[in-house]
């Protein structure tokens, strides 16, 4: 598989990562939005695995300087997917329900 699919893929699941936090925040039943919450964190860590199998793929076809070119952009996006992730999440989990 090439690299770019690995980007998409990865770009997908972060995306899907915060649907599912956003979703756990309107959820009114608490231990549904854990749950929810528990998923999307596993979603953010698929998405920070798929950059690092596509750069084990130009690993392997030698192309170090596509490896340099894309490591600090890589870096910044998992720096904002985990950010984001964890803001949507904690805000679901911590949240003050009235009843």
């Amino acid at each position: 598989m090439s690299f770019m699919f690995y980007l998409n893929a990865a770009l997908g699941i972060g995306f899907s990562a915060w649907a599912l936090g956003i979703f756990a925040i309107l959820l009114k039943k608490e231990a549904s939005s854990r749950l929810v919450s528990v998923f999307s964190f596993a979603l953010c860590m698929g998405a920070l695995l798929c950059p690092l199998l596509g750069l084990q793929q130009l690993e392997k076809l030698d192309a170090f300087s596509q490896l340099y070119d894309l490591t600090t952009g890589l870096v910044f996006g998992a720096a904002v997917l985990i950010l984001v992730t964890l803001a949507l999440n904690c805000f679901a989990l911590f949240r003050r329900r009235k009843h």
